[in-house]
């Protein structure tokens, strides 16, 4: 997953008129925060006091790490010193902690600006995290299960093809990853099965009907074997 954003720092480049660049930051969808040479918070946008939730007073005129406590030596803390003295851009997806007891997943990027400042845009990406996460974990017990399931079990794109890691399928016929993707899983079916093989499989994904099919399969062994094949639509 990539996250991309495109800020135009020029007007920033004065920082003269702080009633046209409050109009400008709290256009900007993400969070916005304007750190002095010192660190010290001399702006925020309206998305940046929502994500917080502390009134300006808690926030303006203060270090940056005192507002935020943990973040003076963490990861995050070391790129934003980095950027202040190397002048260049720079960003982190990371997690924090808020006073508040609240935890995020943040994407944050940041950029050099005039008179020594950096400009910091965030935002929350908690969601989008929860979601990798969710997935991964069900990936994971999907793989469990089928380690569980007595049988090979392997999954197949609506077309047939195998695409991706079929490790049942590799310790059953011997065949390696480049060999069995795509519809090369069909040069371990006997010669006899494998057109009839993918043809009754094409009416199993036209009808969204269970697949059902009998067909010889060459093992690692080089021994032919009969097996039964099914497989479930997943829509």
């Amino acid at each position: 997953m990539a996250l991309a954003g495109l800020h135009d720092l020029s007007g920033m480049q004065t920082l003269g008129d702080p009633d046209w660049l409050g109009l400008v930051v709290d256009s900007i969808a993400d969070g916005f925060g304007l750190l002095a040479p010192d660190f010290t918070i001399l702006r925020l946008n309206s998305e940046a006091y929502r994500i917080d939730g502390r009134p300006r007073e808690d926030l303006i005129g203060r270090s940056h790490w005192e507002v935020y406590p943990g973040t003076e030596h963490s990861e995050l803390g070391k790129l934003y010193k980095q950027a202040m003295v190397d002048r260049l851009p720079v960003r982190i997806e990371h997690r924090y902690a808020w006073p508040d007891g609240r935890v995020s997943d943040l994407e944050t990027r940041v950029f050099p600006v005039a008179n020594g400042c950096l400009a910091i845009f965030y935002r929350d990406v908690t969601d989008q995290q929860q979601m990798v996460m969710q997935l991964r974990a069900s990936e994971q017990r999907f793989r469990a299960a089928m380690a569980a399931i007595e049988g090979v079990l392997w999954t197949n794109s609506a077309e047939g093809e195998m695409i991706g890691e079929q490790p049942a399928w590799a310790a059953l016929t011997g065949q390696s990853f480049d060999e069995y993707q795509g519809y090369g899983w069909s040069r371990a079916v006997h010669p006899d099965d494998a057109q009839p093989t993918i043809d009754a499989w094409n009416r199993a994904v036209e009808t969204l009907l269970p697949f059902a099919f009998e067909h010889r399969v060459r093992r690692h062994d080089g021994e032919w074997r009969t097996f039964t094949i099914r497989a479930m639509p997943i829509i």
